[in-house]
């Protein structure tokens, strides 16, 4: 499952591409009050399934990154708290990986640092629907504006890898993410300079970070169970 929170963006970049929002959410199975509550829980593989109806209906390959750039970073909701209130770069990243899976439960991230370039792996479930060219591409791209949120509005990564083919059109990418990304890779992954990762975060809070750490692995434990 996935909080309703990643469909952030869909509705007016949906509308931005002339499509019938209700219509799609219908095919998908998903409630349109997914859009307005953004804690309900969706089938992620149903995200995956909308989002790709999407593009195909609105003939734009890009809709998963015109779709990240109509998002706000409090689309992580306490996961976004978490990772603002670490030492550094590093550390907000390891909370993500750490607790992505309280965002959506199918998408796994890593982080591997060599001492002068870090990779950051998404992973989709293999149970998942393919393709799920929009979906990765909603998730780098989304993290990579979470990044400018740290790094500054015009921080871009070293690389971008996708393992799916190359669209006909890339120019969306080094538009929006700074960076034509390599296509047809084992996975997909954004690499970012060690220096980047080393970067302080201003005015942040260690010790309330890991408070807060335990109380949404508690919260989403204790929702689980139920």
């Amino acid at each position: 499952m996935a909080r309703s929170a990643v469909l952030d963006g869909f509705e007016v970049t949906a509308q931005a591409c002339g499509l019938d929002v209700h219509a799609l959410l219908h095919q998908a199975r998903i409630s349109q009050a997914s859009l307005q509550d953004a804690d309900l829980p969706v089938p992620t593989a149903s995200v995956v399934s909308l989002l790709e109806d999407a593009s195909v209906t609105a003939g734009n390959p890009s809709f998963g990154i015109l779709m990240a750039q109509a998002r706000s970073f409090s689309v992580l909701g306490p996961v976004a708290l978490v990772m603002r209130e670490q030492p550094d770069m590093r550390g907000a990243l390891i909370s993500l990986t750490r607790l992505g899976w309280a965002q959506a439960e199918a998408l796994e991230a890593a982080l591997e640092d060599d001492g002068e370039t870090a990779i950051l792996t998404l992973t989709l479930a293999p149970d998942m629907p393919r393709p799920a060219t929009q979906t990765v591409e909603l998730a780098v791209a989304a993290i990579v504006r979470l990044l400018r949120h740290f790094l500054g509005p015009d921080w871009s990564p070293q690389m971008l890898t996708f393992s799916h083919r190359r669209p006909v059109d890339t120019g969306p990418y080094a538009r929006f993410l700074g960076v034509t990304p390599v296509f047809r890779m084992e996975r997909n992954s954004i690499v970012i300079l060690t220096t980047d990762l080393d970067r302080p975060i201003v005015d942040a809070n260690p010790a309330f970070g890991r408070h807060l750490e335990r109380l949404v692995a508690s919260v989403n434990r204790d929702r689980g169970s139920a």
